[in-house]
């Protein structure tokens, strides 16, 4: 047994074409599984790679995204693929798809990118990145032990990723029947005459006693550009959270000339993202910190509780009535204007109420977070078992010969 450079075993192939029927670029190909998504097929023009049957594609841009595919049908790759030729008196496809996709491999190629914006690793180097080779046979052995195995660990993570979504709707139907008794399950029709199309049917059926307000009169004042960047810098996730920037990662400060652009936000403040509001980013803040001038910071009024508008307006039919807004709105540029936030009708409930609601939405929802986070845990710990058990089975560390017999 030896370890050999790739260039070794397989050859870099080139040959362009335009006439192969079935086409992928990198978003065709899953993150590190090796496999493709459900409708890979890539829509695209011009010249691409030609591969065959046996070929294995590797994607060069950005490698730590792990896409490798070991091809089963002729056919082209556009964009930033490698696609590498096996000699197949050296190396059997199938474990040279595991081996591309073990750390062994992956960690030295990450390293040696190029490019700050589209980081890229070079044929020139890849080539010279040595790979554990047992003979065929083995390789063929191991192969056989991985798809059997990861193909168990890929039906966990499955069935996690879909209890994982099956929480977020159960989450999302508890803030949609705990503001406005909706199930949030069920469509809603939203072509309705009025200018607040999504909310204007379900506010004519509050109670009696509620009050309808609208959003700028539910703010006590708009919060003042500062630059006293003493709070650490933070952002608005889609989940309505806000969280320190460093943990979403990219720059974790900013420039010196932005400084007094800056907005403070202190536990109760609203934040809102204008461009990406029809996504969710929208919410109340529980943490003093710092936002870029890409965001709108608010206090909210004495008559209002911070948690109850925090639930109310990250709704369902209030995020359908961002979208609506931004309807007109080019794809690149949806930002929901500060005219049309402001005149959006609110319910308010008494105090007591409001209250009410929010510590009620809020409670269930730490139960359903809890479980979310259970399960994500989980779903992270065995993609971490997937990539050691590939490391392990193609650099010789565990025997496989005695489970492929």
């Amino acid at each position: 047994m030896r370890t050999v450079p790739l260039g070794r075993v397989v050859s870099l192939a080139t040959e362009k074409t335009s006439d192969r029927e079935f086409r992928i670029g990198l978003e065709a190909v899953e993150s590190k599984t090796g496999s493709l998504v459900s409708s890979p097929v890539t829509d695209y023009d011009g010249d691409g790679i030609a591969f065959e049957v046996g070929d294995v594609l590797f994607g060069k841009l950005r490698p730590y995204l792990a896409k490798v595919w070991c091809a089963d049908t002729a056919g082209a790759a556009v964009g930033d693929f490698h696609v590498y030729r096996p000699n197949t008196e050296l190396v059997d496809s199938a474990y040279l798809r595991f081996a591309l996709l073990s750390d062994r491999f992956l960690d030295p190629v990450v390293s040696s990118v190029f490019g700050a914006k589209m980081p890229r690793a070079s044929w020139d180097f890849i080539r010279g990145v040595e790979i554990w080779l047992p003979s065929v046979a083995e390789q063929k052995g191991i192969a056989e032990y991985l798809d059997r195995e990861t193909a168990q660990i890929d039906t966990l993570i499955e069935e996690q990723q879909r209890l994982v979504e099956m929480l977020h709707e159960r989450r999302k139907s508890l803030v949609d029947r705990g503001v406005f008794g909706l199930d949030s399950g069920k469509p809603r029709e939203l072509r309705l005459i009025g200018r607040h199309r999504a909310v204007e049917p379900l506010l004519a059926n509050t109670p009696a006693h509620w009050g309808i307000q609208r959003f700028l009169a539910v703010l006590k004042r708009v919060v003042e550009r500062n630059s006293d960047l003493s709070e650490p810098m933070m952002s608005l996730k889609s989940t309505g959270e806000i969280v320190r920037r460093d943990s979403l990662g990219g720059r974790q400060e900013p420039d010196e000339g932005s400084l007094p652009k800056y907005l403070v936000t202190h536990p109760d403040s609203l934040v809102v993202n204008p461009m990406w509001l029809i996504g969710g980013a929208i919410g109340v803040s529980q943490v003093d910190g710092a936002v870029s001038p890409d965001y709108r910071v608010f206090d909210v009024a004495d008559a209002v509780h911070p948690r109850y508008l925090h639930h109310l307006l990250r709704s369902s039919p209030y995020i359908d009535q961002y979208m609506l807004y931004t309807r007109a709105q080019t794809t690149f540029d949806r930002r929901v204007q500060q005219p049309e936030l402001n005149n959006l009708p609110i319910p308010l409930p008494p105090m007591e109420e409001q209250i009410e609601i929010a510590v009620s939405i809020d409670e269930q929802a730490a139960k359903i977070d809890s479980l979310i986070a259970e399960a994500e845990r989980f779903i992270e710990l065995s993609r971490e078992r997937r990539s050691a058990l590939i490391t392990a089975a193609v650099t010789g560390q565990i025997d496989v010969r005695e489970q492929v017999a």
